[in-house]
């Protein structure tokens, strides 16, 4: 615990040093997530270390920093500018090749990056060449990797089971997330109480959850973050697999946060084939062009309208058929006035008729 409070104390120091008084100002960050970096993985998780190591170049050819994703997070509740634009890099799930590929990587260059694991399939030894040990995950923990929780099973958190109440629903889930932590910390000594939603997939209630437990909660939706941003659905921005385009990552690293207001309808599971909700964000009208405003929805733009009121900006966007199965989005962005887009990004999810998710 003195560990992680020096080592944040010494990280929010920095930043006040490093970025000092009348220079340009950054308030909001961007968390790139990734999954596989391989080439014998399956492709829609997958990025070559070939291309992780562009993606690297890249942020730094567009002079941004990388920074340890708890020193953005407390830096941001703290209303502390960055001088430079800064970016996180996390990982999901247990794989071997962030240790082989990604962390020899960030290693040379002294890259912080956060991995969100599922301690039941870590292994007890080294050998495997799927999964990651304990001995890997305390080795990149030592140089500069945060380990932190993705659960415990990686089972689909809404799901209840046969006859399950709320009530027991919700016990079984605190214990899924509480077992997964207190390992962590056994095997590491310490880990930040943050969890990365398994597929992406929460709804009010998982984040009701998440409050009283005091964790934020990670999800899939692409955006960055800034002092508005909902700390129990942090978005990410996916950069593996169709997401890992250099020219399109270019926009993304360098998108704004929408200082937001209000935003409707509230996350909650749905049922394929039911009437695909519009959505409405209420945001800051500063500094956004809002007659450039274009909404999305499985990359397709979708009707959407945007009216100011006052300083507040009302996008409202809706997609004219029913909700697909499994998860999906919408995407609203919107030119800045001084360049870059502001980015928006609200995720649903949903089950068929018989209650089967989509893996």
């Amino acid at each position: 615990m003195f560990r992680n409070v020096l080592r944040l104390s010494i990280g929010l120091t920095l930043i006040f040093v490093y970025f000092a008084v009348n220079a340009k100002q950054f308030n909001h960050g961007t968390i790139l997530q990734y999954h596989h970096v391989n080439t014998t993985t399956p492709a829609v998780t997958s990025i070559s270390p070939e291309l992780f190591e562009q993606h690297l170049d890249l942020i730094n050819e567009e002079g941004l920093l990388v920074i340890p994703l708890d020193v953005m997070i407390h830096s941001i509740k703290l209303g502390i500018p960055f001088k430079r634009k800064v970016v996180a890099i996390t990982f999901d799930d247990n794989y071997r090749s962030i240790y082989d590929n990604a962390f020899p990587l960030l290693k040379k260059r002294r890259l912080p990056f956060t991995i969100f694991i599922n301690p039941k399939s870590i292994t007890s030894n080294n050998n495997s060449k799927l999964t990651l040990s304990w001995d890997h995950l305390s080795e990149m923990n030592r140089y500069g990797g945060t380990i932190a929780n993705h659960t415990q099973n990686h089972d689909h958190l809404l799901r209840k089971l046969k006859n399950e109440t709320l009530n027991n629903w919700k016990k079984r889930i605190k214990q899924e997330i509480e077992s997964a932590q207190n390992q962590l910390e056994q095997e590491l000594g310490a880990s930040p109480k943050w969890l990365a939603y398994p597929y992406g997939e929460f709804d009010q209630k998982l984040k009701d959850l998440l409050i009283e437990m005091d964790y934020l909660g990670f999800s899939q939706q692409s955006g960055p973050i800034n002092r508005t941003t909902d700390w129990q659905s942090i978005p990410r921005f996916p950069a593996s697999g169709i997401y890992s385009n250099l020219k399109t990552l270019t926009t993304k690293i360098n998108s704004l946060a929408f200082n937001i207001y209000s935003e409707s309808p509230k996350s909650e599971l749905r049922i394929e084939g039911s009437p695909m909700p519009a959505i409405e964000i209420v945001v800051d009208s500063h500094n956004v062009i809002h007659e450039q405003v274009a909404c999305f929805f499985y990359g397709k733009r979708v009707y959407s309208e945007s009216e100011i009121r006052g300083k507040s900006l009302i996008i409202t966007a809706q997609f004219e058929g029913p909700i697909p199965f499994g998860r999906s989005r919408y995407n609203c962005t919107a030119p800045s006035q001084y360049g870059g887009y502001f980015w928006y990004s609200m995720p649903f999810i949903s089950t068929n008729e018989q209650g089967q998710w989509q893996d």
